[in-house]
C-alpha cells in the first residue's frame, strides 16, 4: 500500500475545515431564513388582524349611522296622523323644555297619563329609542324586541318595573276590545304570527288616531298605524294603566286560541 505523501497533508486540512465553515455558514443561514420567514409570517398575521378590526369597526359606524337614519322614517306615520306630536319630536321632545300634548276631554282621568307631564316623558322616553333595531330578546340600544321596549319606556315614564313578555304584560289588563276606546298612553297587543291566534305576541304603546309605538322586527322601533293590514287581522285588546294601582289584574277567557 503506498504512503500517503505529506507534503499534501497541510492541503487535506484546509479543505476539511473549508468544508466545515462552508456547512455551518449554511446552517446558519438556514436558521437565519427560518427567522426572518417566521417574522414575515407573523407581520403578515399582525396587518390582516388590523385590517379585520378596521373593518368591523367600520361596519359598527355603518350600523350606527343606519340606525340613526331610520330615526326620520319612524316618525312618517306620526307626521300623516299626529302632526302635534310629529312637531314635538322634531323639535323641543329632546331639550329640557316642556311641551303640552293636548287629549280630549273625554280622556280617562284614572290614566296615569291624565298629568301632561307625563305625556311629555313618554313621549321623549320613546324618542331615546326610536331608530333602534330590532333583536330579538334585546333590551338594550344595540337592539330591542317588543317587550324589552315597552317594558324600559313604561318602566322608565311611571318609574316602576314593567317587566315580561308581551304574553305576561297583556295578562296585567283588563282587555279595551274597541279601537275606538283607545287613549295615550294604553298598550295594544297582537297576536303572533298565526292571525287567528288569540295568544299575544306582540305590544306597542298607543298614542291617539290609531298610531302606536313599537319594535317591528323589519324596522326596529318606529311608529305604525293599526289600520296597517298586518296589524288589522292581529290587534287583540288594549290595556290601560290606572293611577295607584298594581296592573296585576289576571284575565280570564282571552288566552284561548
Amino acid at each position: 500500500m503506498r504512503k500517503f505523501p505529506l507534503r499534501f497533508l497541510p492541503v487535506v486540512l484546509a479543505m476539511l475545515f473549508l468544508g466545515m465553515a462552508v456547512q455551518e455558514s449554511g446552517a446558519t443561514t438556514v436558521k437565519g431564513t427560518k427567522k426572518t420567514a417566521t417574522r414575515a409570517i407573523v407581520k403578515i398575521k399582525k396587518i390582516s388582524e388590523r385590517r379585520k378590526h378596521r373593518v368591523t369597526k367600520s361596519k359598527r359606524k355603518s350600523n350606527r349611522r343606519k340606525s340613526r337614519n331610520h330615526k326620520p322614517q319612524a316618525i312618517t306615520v306620526l307626521r300623516e296622523y299626529l302632526p302635534e306630536i310629529a312637531d314635538i319630536h322634531e323639535t323641543k321632545v329632546k331639550g329640557k323644555g316642556f311641551s303640552y300634548i293636548s287629549v280630549p276631554v273625554t280622556f280617562d282621568s284614572r290614566s296615569p297619563f291624565a298629568d301632561p307631564f307625563l305625556r311629555y316623558d313618554l313621549l321623549r322616553n320613546i324618542d331615546k329609542w326610536l331608530g333602534t333595531r330590532y333583536r330579538y330578546g334585546g333590551s338594550t340600544s344595540r337592539g330591542v324586541d317588543c317587550s324589552g321596549f315597552t317594558s324600559a319606556v313604561m318602566s322608565a315614564t311611571l318609574r316602576t318595573t314593567f317587566a315580561g313578555s308581551s304574553h305576561v304584560q297583556a295578562a296585567r289588563f283588563t282587555p279595551i276590545f274597541s279601537v275606538d276606546s283607545l287613549q295615550f298612553g294604553d298598550m295594544v297587543f297582537f297576536s303572533g304570527r298565526n292571525r287567528k291566534s288569540n295568544r299575544i305576541g306582540h305590544v306597542g304603546v298607543y298614542l291617539g288616531n290609531g298610531v302606536f309605538a313599537h319594535s317591528s322586527t323589519g324596522r326596529g322601533v318606529i311608529y305604525s298605524h293599526i289600520s296597517e293590514g298586518y296589524y288589522t287581522e292581529r290587534f287583540r285588546w288594549g290595556g290601560r294603566f290606572i293611577a295607584g294601582r298594581q296592573n296585576h289584574i289576571q284575565t280570564a277567557n282571552v288566552f284561548s286560541n
